[in-house]
């Protein structure tokens, strides 16, 4: 074993060091320098001040191991194992649970016109009231949240803001955490829209405000003028965030589009569905998609297809979304069993076909004539349907309940319905 022990200066510290490094470099070995007692003077030397080496004995006992500088490369720096779990590193914390953590990038996928810049206005008000993301997803923590939207104009966004709002501040508490930490980005006259947004985002993130917050875009095609569907384009976007989420330590929410007809062509939410693809599902830590549900204009399909550290019982299971008129907010609801029966055209359903069926059938059931719960049974026995307690009663129920959700019969009085004009019965 090779001990290096030099005067007790700087010199001596930096020179034991470099020789340490030159050993380590030339042969492999770790040598060892010796630690002079702290109590001794400045510039303690070993021939002048130590004629017995009772120090000297002392400070070769107390010696420790050279460490080798890390190998540094850009962005990188490359370090043993065994030193890693001892550089202090923090674990990022979640935000919104299932949905944000601190250090990512979450994405918010989904056609146009489902409801997106709604949520992601719903996430910066949940994020930062702690109240949870649709009723039911927890957020340990209030955080800053800065919003920033080239999809709404500003009038636009104050509109949606002011109905959204009383449901996030019905306490003097909520009121005051929405006024201090959502804030959002006002667009001005000099913004050139589908140009690169993110030079300008970088600046306004420099200062520090938001670190350890939440950044949402709205939406990812408008950021940029790169092709987003394009991966070799969209490497230059994903480096600017991943700067960004390692240097401020913010997660930063984007929303995004998804490819033409995708939802024609598969009847199951699907993380390709993205505008982006591969490059752009790899860069997140969390994806979570939306679909209009075919069923209802107000409930929507919710998938979350992926998920980086957390344990999550939601994964790529679809779940619904409300939305509601009144608070102008969505909220979950149970999970989906059938998810493809979301994305079957209404007019394909066998509902459907059935009670054209019975219209063309009988006089019975023209649009606006009463007609019982047995002369309705009576046909579809007629039909075919088994005299069953299951049919007779839950699957004729479940069959009266979503006609009358989809507005394609009334109920009148007990037992008693009508066909009313709708264009589910059109051909």
């Amino acid at each position: 074993m090779i001990t290096i022990l030099q005067d007790k200066d700087n010199a001596g510290r930096k020179g034991s060091q470099k020789i340490g490094k030159k050993i380590y470099k030339e042969f492999g070995s770790i040598a060892e320098i010796g630690q002079w007692d702290e109590s001794l003077q400045n510039k303690f030397d070993i021939c002048a001040d130590d004629e017995y080496l009772t120090e000297t004995k002392k400070a070769l006992q107390k010696a420790i191991p050279y460490k080798p500088e890390p190998i540094i490369r850009k962005g990188y720096k490359i370090i043993k194992m065994t030193e890693f779990k001892n550089q202090g590193f923090k674990l990022p914390q979640v935000i919104v649970r299932n949905l944000i953590e601190e250090c990512q990038i979450t994405i918010l996928g989904g056609s146009t016109g489902i409801g997106k810049s709604f949520m992601a206005l719903q996430f910066g008000c949940s994020i930062a009231t702690g109240i949870p993301m649709f009723g039911y997803f927890e957020i340990p923590e209030p955080r800053k949240v800065l919003l920033i939207q080239f999809e709404l104009m500003n009038g636009q966004l104050d509109r949606r803001f002011k109905v959204m709002e009383p449901a996030f501040s019905d306490t003097p508490e909520k009121e005051k955490l929405l006024a201090e930490n959502f804030e959002a980005m006002v667009l001005t006259d000099d913004i050139e829209s589908y140009s690169d947004q993110w030079g300008t985002i970088t600046n306004v993130l420099s200062d520090g405000t938001y670190d350890e917050g939440v950044v949402i875009v709205d939406n990812l095609y408008t950021s940029t003028s790169v092709n987003v569907s394009d991966n070799n384009e969209l490497t230059d976007v994903l480096t600017i965030w991943d700067k960004l989420k390692i240097k401020h330590n913010v997660n930063i929410m984007v929303v995004a589009h998804n490819n033409k007809n995708v939802e024609k062509l598969s009847h199951c939410i699907d993380i390709d569905w993205m505008q982006g693809g591969a490059m752009l599902s790899r860069s997140a830590g969390c994806i979570l998609q939306i679909a209009q549900s075919k069923l209802s204009n107000d409930l929507r399909v919710a998938k979350i297809t992926k998920v980086r550290d957390e344990k999550c019982n939601l994964l790529n299971i679809p779940f619904k979304l409300y939305w509601d008129e009144d608070t102008f907010t969505f909220n979950k609801g149970g999970i989906i069993q059938k998810e493809s029966l979301h994305f079957i055209e209404t007019k394909e359903r066998w509902e459907i076909k059935l009670l054209k069926e019975m219209v063309a059938y009988s006089k019975v059931f023209s649009l606006g004539n009463e007609w019982s719960r047995d002369e309705i049974w009576a046909y579809l026995e007629a039909k075919g349907w088994e005299p069953t307690s299951h049919n007779k009663t839950t699957k004729l129920t479940r069959f009266f309940n979503k006609l009358i959700d989809w507005g394609a019969i009334k109920r009148v009085k007990h037992n008693t319905y009508i066909i009313i004009g709708s264009e589910l019965l059109d051909d």
